[in-house]
Formats: structure tokens, C-alpha cells, sequence
């Protein structure tokens, strides 16, 4: 809430909707934080840009808002290079299939591609993900061995310790949020709309 008071979560949605080429890189931060959000609250998120285009009347061609959003993500998304970010925009995208939001079940098969892009970069054999063995990361990162830390510097790794791309086994939460999907939609039938998903869990 404090992030819609603050007119943060809008200046967010607008620098992505007008981005500039020049800055690629900075909108492929906006598009991590926005994924970040959505992993806390996705009907928040897709309410809060519903009532954005609302309010903005018909500046997009008669497209929703989130039409215009999830385009401009998908279409930017390769210009993500590091896999933990690749792979907390992946976790976002399945997040947002559990809503059975119709706007986004449209972008499906588009999403199945990139999970099975992100899932060969961090899968490993056995159906591990590399991602989550963050000890040696999480210790780069902060900058030090654990001799002698700082207080701010036990706050960053406790951080890095509970960050959901180190803990979570990607495989296995996309098909979390996959099943919870054909649940909400009564079955199966919801993913005839693309050839397979089964084939990004194969080892």
C-alpha cells in the first residue's frame, strides 16, 4: 500500500509502458521489481494496473493495460541476462497463471517458452536447481567470509538467505502454480491451448 500512496507501483507501470530503447537496462530492473511484487501480491498487482488503464482512458489502441504490460515484458525479456533474474521473472509469469486471470492465460505458450529456456539454464541433473545452493553467492555478494561481520552486512546475507531465488525449486513451483491453474479451471483443458507443458519438467 505504502508503494500505491507514494505513487511508486505508478511511476513503476509508467516507465515501463513508455520505455526508452536507451535504457534497456533500466527497465529490465523495473521489470524484476514489478516481478518481485507480484510474487507478494498478484491480484494487488493486476487490480492496481486494471484500474491504472481505467484511469488513463483509451491511450493504448483499445488494449488493456495488461495486454500492453505483459507484451512489453515478454518482448524485453532476453534482454535479462543474469539466470537469477531470468528466474524470478519466470517464478512472476507462474505466479501470475495461478490468478486465471484470462488477459494473462492468453500469454500461456509464450510462457511455457520461457520457462523451459530458464529451467535448462539453472535445472540441474536430478531436477535440482543451481540457483538454490546459494552459500558461496550469498557470500560474494555481501562481500566477506562470516569472520567479523558487521551488522549491516548479517542483515544482507539474512536477506539473500530468504530471498524466493534461492529457495525456491523452480521445476517444482511451476508446477505448483500449474496445478493450482488446471484446479481453478476445472481440469486439464485450460493447457490445450499449447502443445505440451509437461515437456519443461523432463529431466
Amino acid at each position: 500500500e505504502s508503494m500505491v500512496s507514494s505513487g511508486l507501483l505508478g511511476k513503476l507501470i509508467d516507465s515501463m509502458v513508455n520505455k526508452n530503447e536507451d535504457y534497456s537496462y533500466v527497465l529490465v530492473n523495473y521489470m524484476s521489481l514489478l516481478a518481485r511484487l507480484i510474487l507478494i501480491d498478484p491480484e494487488f498487482i493486476i487490480n492496481f494496473i486494471t484500474i491504472a488503464g481505467q484511469q488513463q482512458g483509451p491511450m493504448y489502441n483499445d488494449k488493456h493495460l495488461l495486454n500492453v504490460i505483459l507484451e512489453i515484458w515478454l518482448d524485453k525479456f532476453d534482454n535479462i541476462g543474469h539466470p537469477k533474474q531470468r528466474k524470478l521473472n519466470a517464478m512472476a509469469f507462474a505466479t501470475l497463471i495461478s490468478t486465471t486471470n484470462p488477459i494473462i492465460l492468453g500469454y500461456l505458450a509464450m510462457f511455457v517458452a520461457i520457462w523451459g529456456d530458464v529451467l535448462s539454464e539453472v535445472k540441474e541433473s536430478g531436477g535440482g536447481d543451481a540457483l538454490v545452493y546459494w552459500q558461496e553467492e550469498i557470500s560474494t555478494e555481501v562481500g566477506t567470509d562470516g569472520v567479523d561481520d558487521t551488522p549491516e552486512t548479517k542483515r544482507k546475507r539474512a536477506l539473500l538467505q530468504r530471498d524466493p531465488i534461492h529457495t525456491t525449486n523452480l521445476t517444482q513451483f511451476i508446477r505448483l502454480k500449474l496445478g493450482e491453474c488446471e484446479t481453478l479451471n476445472g481440469g486439464a483443458q485450460i493447457f490445450n491451448q499449447v502443445d505440451r507443458t509437461d515437456f519443461i519438467f523432463e529431466d
